[in-house]
Order: C-alpha cells, then structure tokens, then sequence
C-alpha cells in the first residue's frame, strides 16, 4: 500500500510539473511501471486491460477519444474552485466508450458528448458530464454506475440501465430499468405535460427533486422517500409511499437559490431545518449528502492532491530545480 501510495504521489506531482510546463504528460502505470506519453491516443494504443492512465489538468488536446480497453482514466478534477494548482482535466470534444467491460473514469469534465454504446459495467465518479453542450448518450445493452456525478443531460435508449448514486442530474430524458438513490434531480414542467414521459420501470429513492411546475407521472416507476419542491398527480402505473410534497427550495438547502442549472459555487448541503433532513428511508437523509458515500463537494478523485506548487524559471548554480509543493490526501 505504501508502494501505491508513493506511485499515486509521484503521478500527481509529474502531472502537475506538465501542466505548469504547458506541456500535456500522460501516466501510464502497468504491473507496477510508469511510463509518461505527451500523447493520450498513444498512452490507449500501449495500455492493456486493467492499466490506469493518469490525466493531467487542462483542456485535453484530443479531437475526440475512443475507448474500447479495460481501463481506468484519473483526472485531476472538475471543479474549478478547488483545481486552481493543476486546473481541472476537461474533455471538449467527443468521448465514446464502446464494446468493452469494466473501464473506470474520475475526476474529469465531459464538455461534449460522452457515449456509451455496448458498454458494460461503466463506472463513473466525480465526473462532471455536458458541461457545455450535451449529453451522457447510451446505446446497445449498456449499464453505467453514476457516483457523484453532476449530469447535465442524461438520453438512453430503452434497453440501457443507469445507476445513479448521490449524483446532481439535470434533463432526465430516458432511462428504463434504473435507479437514482440520493440524488437531486432538476427538471422544468408545466400543467400536465407529463414528467420524465421516456422514464419507465425505474427506482427513485431518497432523491430530491426540484420541478418549476406541478407532475404529472403516469410511468411504471416507483418513487419511495423522496422530498418533491412541487406537487406531484400520480397515474394508476406508478407507486409512491412516504414522499414529501410541496417543500420551498430556500427551505431544503443552505444555498441554492435557482432549480435551473447546477452551479459549483451553490451549497447543496441540507440547511439545519430542512424537510429533508431524517425524509430518506429508515430515517436517511435526502440529497447528494445523504447514504453511505456522500457528495464529494470538490469533486477530487481518491488519489493525493497538489492543493498548490512553485517551479522556478531557472535552476539554481548547481544545475537543481527546486519545486515546491503543498499535497492533500484523501479520504476516499
């Protein structure tokens, strides 16, 4: 573990020189060797099944990536407040995952489209997926584990599952045969226009959920635990048990002024006497702060993190360069 725990380390602080460098380094760590690539196709193209590759901080150069290996990709976070010494990993361009098991991401901004086709047992954590044009887009049998994740536009087709754990979602669009627990969900309706109409067969539990209108479901869902800021007409298909209705949005949290969007700097954490509060099943809270793995708010991934670093212009007179860093561990 101490072995990891230097290698871990070691990354982080190569990836941090490479940023400060203006010259982007990939990580590439197999069966216990680091290799470092200026290019991420060619860190995928040497990688194996079971590789991880650790991604600096900033804009990714490539015009779009596909993944179809068994691998992990680390960044360095999305969350710009708390990313200032690497700055955090983005994506602007398109992302597809296809016709593979098991691959692992964090700590990275999708901007574009992430796509997941023929993709099995997808886990995504800390990743902060459209933040500037689309969506998460799943096709063919695929199954994503959400975890702490802010999406900002989710489509599947009706055969694909999504497992949403204390995630931030806004536009669900599709979804069948999923889940969302301790989850805030935003979506805009009006007067019987319906709600999530392309959700159906689908678990809502322990979630907050903030709507601009009153719902109208009729789906076969089942909402469980769940606190609604609007009132909600429930259809013959769907079952409801110990849900609140009708709670204010300046009650539920500590900061949150609007349902519109998500935004980093809002406090999403529960105010002292929120509904929410003991709302969830057995007595649980609600909300992305609630359950067993909470809400990490700087959306850092488990990995060491370079809270600040110095690096001189020049060397001293014996030829050394001199850095400086400041390292946070994580807890999880």
């Amino acid at each position: 573990m101490k072995t990891l725990k230097s290698l871990l380390f070691l990354s982080c602080l190569l990836i941090s020189i490479s940023v400060n460098a203006q010259q982007q380094v990939f990580i590439l760590h197999h069966n216990g060797n680091s290799t470092a690539y200026n290019d991420l196709d060619m860190a995928i193209t040497f990688a194996t099944n079971g590789d991880t590759i650790y991604l600096p901080g900033g804009e990714i150069d490539n015009s779009s990536v596909d993944l179809t290996k068994s691998i992990s990709l680390m960044g360095a976070g999305y969350n710009s407040l708390y990313t200032t010494a690497t700055a955090s990993t983005i994506f602007k361009n398109n992302f597809s995952i296809e016709d593979v098991n098991n691959v692992y991401i964090t700590g990275v901004q999708f901007e574009n489209n992430l796509y997941l086709d023929n993709a099995q047992s997808i886990f995504l954590e800390r990743c902060w997926i459209g933040v500037a044009s689309d969506l998460l887009r799943l096709s063919n049998s695929s199954i994503v584990l959400a975890q702490e994740c802010i999406i900002e536009n989710l489509s599947s087709l009706s055969n694909c599952v999504v497992l949403a754990q204390n995630c931030v979602i806004e536009d669900l669009n599709q979804a069948t045969s999923s889940s969302f627990n301790n989850c805030i969900l935003f979506e805009e309706s009006t007067s019987n226009t319906g709600f999530w109409p392309s959700v159906t067969n689908s678990t809502f539990t322990n979630n907050i959920i903030c709507t601009s209108g009153l719902i109208y479901q009729e789906d076969q869902n089942s909402y469980t635990h769940n606190v609604f800021t609007d009132s909600v007409q429930f259809g013959g298909g769907v079952v409801q048990n110990n849900n609140v209705f009708r709670v204010g949005l300046t009650s539920l949290f500590v900061n949150v002024p609007d349902i519109n969007s998500f935004d980093e700097a809002y406090d999403y954490h529960l105010s002292n006497t929120s509904p929410a509060i003991g709302a969830g099943l057995n007595g649980a809270d609600c909300g992305i702060y609630g359950g067993l793995d909470p809400f990490k708010a700087k959306g850092l991934p488990f990995n060491p993190h370079i809270e600040s670093i110095f690096i001189p212009a020049t060397t001293d007179a014996n030829g050394d360069l001199h850095i400086n860093a400041t390292v946070e561990a994580q807890d999880r």
